[in-house]
């Protein structure tokens, strides 16, 4: 209880020792400050508007670069795929210069023998084994 009233002694004497102002309103003041809130909510406004159009600008900018980098891939892909055919077309046609050359030697192979009788024989069996392993060759191929 002593505290108490020590408080309501100190803060009495405070009291006594305020000072009292006279409040002054300045009309041309207020007008400015108003003027200067009304342009700085104007420049907010126009500050998050432009903002908001950079950010969906932005946006829009990596949405199309994600487009394109999409379409590269494809673009990509689909090129491996054609040098793929291209490669294996190559290797086709290798494949039928071969057995053309295997044919046209196992003619000639047969022709020399209408010739020479005692190799027929040999060859024969040198022209079964070349078309047998043609057709070992052209079963086993994954292109085909």
């Amino acid at each position: 209880m002593k505290y108490f009233f020590l408080l309501v002694f100190s803060v009495s004497g405070l009291l006594a020792n305020a000072q009292y102002y006279q409040l002054y309103f300045d009309y041309g003041h207020e007008s400015a400050y108003f003027v200067n809130q009304a342009t700085r909510f104007t420049a907010e406004a126009t500050l998050n508007n432009r903002t908001k159009a950079i950010l969906d600008n932005q946006n829009k900018i990596n949405d199309n670069l994600n487009r394109v980098v999409l379409i590269k891939d494809m673009v990509y892909h689909y090129l491996t795929e054609v040098n793929e055919a291209l490669k294996d077309g190559r290797q086709m046609k290798y494949i039928v210069r071969l057995v053309d050359n295997i044919v046209e030697l196992s003619n000639a192979a047969i022709n020399d023998v209408k010739d020479n009788p005692e190799y027929a024989v040999f060859t024969r069996k040198a022209v079964n084994i070349s078309v047998r392993r043609v057709f070992t060759f052209l079963a086993t191929c994954p292109m085909l």
